[in-house]
């Protein structure tokens, strides 16, 4: 289901005056599972029963959207990974297993990473292929209105807003990406990894629990703090391989936004 800002706004049922973070946030549509009206109604056992439906769903069609009928017999390893529900076993690479009979394969499971989760899965996705010479797939999947928490009228000021901040950006989506040996030069070629770690701002980004069930923290100072992470990473990463900035034809940041961008 798609949506644009003002139509996500107003299912809030704030006063007009609270607009402007959707308005700024940089964003046309998003898309949600569900419709917004039952958003805001489920308990936490509902959305987590709604998580376990369409994570299964969604990643089902993914992977057949990412690895050819034909080809899913050469994949030796599936890593799953989302941060916005829970599957405590069988996990949803469990069920992909099953339903496309894939039964010489390893699984992965990555949770509770957030927007992080992909680099470990990539990681892992990437080591194992290097080791064994075999293709692997990662699925990526998060439900963010499965983690609505009920806002209130005012909006909560709690960190500067950041439940209304947090209800302007995010979205649900499901991807995949398989790593494997080939001659096509229209695939991308892995060159490597870098990362820089910073726990000062530990508390910035992420859920906690609140009342029994998840509630997003997202500070106001994340794009800064992600720019200047950003830098070091990417300068390890340009002097691990002997390149600089201006070899890099495309950059593909992680953004909340066009605005974070600009």
């Amino acid at each position: 289901l798609r949506y644009g800002q003002r139509e996500m706004f107003e299912s809030l049922g704030s006063a007009s005056r609270w607009s402007r973070g959707f308005d700024e946030a940089g964003i046309a549509e998003r898309h949600f599972v569900l419709p917004l009206e039952q958003v805001r109604t489920l308990t936490f056992q509902e959305q987590q029963e709604t998580y376990a439906h369409w994570s299964r769903k969604l990643s089902a069609e993914t992977l057949q959207k990412t690895v050819p009928p034909g080809d899913l017999g050469k994949i030796g390893l599936l890593v799953y990974h989302s941060c916005t529900g829970f599957m405590p076993g069988p996990t949803v690479g469990h069920y992909l297993a099953d339903q496309f009979e894939m039964r010489d394969i390893e699984l992965c499971n990555i949770a509770s990473m957030g927007c992080d989760g992909t680099w470990p899965a990539l990681r892992r996705c990437y080591d194992y292929t290097k080791l064994t010479g075999r293709s692997s797939v990662l699925i990526g999947c998060e439900l963010s209105d499965l983690t609505y928490y009920p806002e209130t009228d005012p909006p909560d000021r709690e960190n500067d807003f950041e439940l209304m901040r947090a209800y302007a950006i995010f979205g649900d989506a499901c991807s995949g990406a398989v790593l494997g040996y080939d001659d096509n030069p229209r695939h991308p070629k892995v060159l490597g990894f870098a990362s820089t770690m910073d726990t000062s701002s530990i508390d910035h980004l992420g859920y906690t629990w609140r009342d029994g069930r998840l509630r997003v923290r997202l500070s106001r100072d994340v794009p800064e703090i992600a720019g200047k992470l950003a830098v070091g990473a990417i300068d390890k990463l340009l002097e691990n391989n002997s390149l600089e900035p201006g070899d890099i034809a495309y950059w593909l940041p992680h953004p909340a936004g066009v605005s974070i961008l600009d």
